[in-house]
């Protein structure tokens, strides 16, 4: 039913430049085939021909000072919004790298995740300055939604598919449900030694998936009280995991109950991406492929649904 796309180490920068050298990061955008001049002329506008390594096209820095960018997300339109590791967020077109929008300052440290979410057009983003803001994507007017709590770094975000509402997960072992339109908390889970790496809505079961450092998935009931969204209580726990989640998605199969997992490792030892059954709470497969810890899954759907 989908295509895998995983990533090992840093999604957006690297410790290197393509010439080896040391740097703060590379920054590369999908290119079409060099042999098409329009689209040397369109990356360019001289017609000079753009450096590329492996079927991508190398594209002038985002961020000041050649700093990195540390995380993205697409819009609905095609653009990218684009995190960097001084807290600074862009829009840039796929296709032209013309920056659209821009929010200088909107952390103080490294984004260190960005969600879309189509419903209210707005991407989410969380940090190392231990906040979570929200910007309206195509409206400039909109100020950026502050979400404070959190003690330490937050590790992850996800708004709810309608957007009213938003979990965020950090290293001070917290959970946390906020309401968008209010900026402010509903509720919070805080479980020992339990560092959040990953979390991921599941409405279709009424959960909330959560992955950390205490080697298990926790699967949060957001229906506390016969209220939607009304609090946090821990419904299931899939544990005894010798590599821990590191990152999730939900995969669009049309039922809305398989999870795909990455997790931690190292020289080739556990970095498996592994497929879950919520609904029975069990194990479908696990792929081997990476050397070391994997940071970034995404199910691509197919047109045709077919069984994993």
């Amino acid at each position: 039913f989908c295509t895998l796309l995983s990533w090992m180490g840093n999604l957006c920068s690297s410790s290197k430049d393509a010439s080896g050298d040391k740097g703060r990061g590379s920054r590369y955008t999908a290119a079409e085939p060099l042999a098409n001049p329009a689209h040397v002329d369109r990356m360019n506008g001289d017609g000079s021909a753009p450096r590329v390594e492996s079927g991508y096209v190398r594209q002038p820095p985002l961020f000041a000072d050649d700093c990195g960018a540390t995380a993205l997300c697409c819009a609905d339109d095609g653009s990218l919004v684009v995190g960097s590791e001084e807290g600074a967020l862009v829009r840039v077109d796929s296709t032209t790298g013309e920056i659209l929008q821009q929010w200088q300052g909107l952390h103080s440290r490294d984004v260190n995740k960005v969600h879309f979410n189509s419903n209210t057009q707005m991407a989410f983003t969380c940090s190392r300055d231990k906040l979570v803001r929200a910007v309206a994507i195509g409206r400039d007017a909109d100020r950026p939604l502050t979400f404070a709590g959190h003690d330490l770094v937050v590790t992850c975000v996800s708004p709810r598919t309608d957007g009213a509402h938003v979990v965020s997960g950090s290293r001070d072992n917290t959970f946390r449900l906020w309401d968008v339109e209010r900026e402010a908390l509903v509720a919070s889970q805080d479980r020992k030694l339990n560092v959040i790496h990953s979390c991921a809505w599941v409405e279709s079961l009424g959960l909330i998936a959560q992955g950390g450092e205490d080697l298990a998935i926790r699967l949060w009931d957001f229906r506390v009280g016969g209220r939607d969204c009304g609090g946090l209580a821990l419904a299931h726990s899939i544990e005894n995991f010798d590599y821990h989640p590191v990152c999730m998605a939900l995969v669009d199969d049309g039922v809305g109950t398989t999870l795909v997992t990455g997790h931690n490792g190292f020289n080739g030892t556990g970095a498996m991406v592994s497929l879950w059954d919520l609904r029975m709470r069990k194990p479908l497969k696990d792929m081997h492929g990476h050397e070391n810890t994997v940071r970034w899954v995404a199910p691509i759907a197919h047109s045709t649904r077919r069984s994993p």
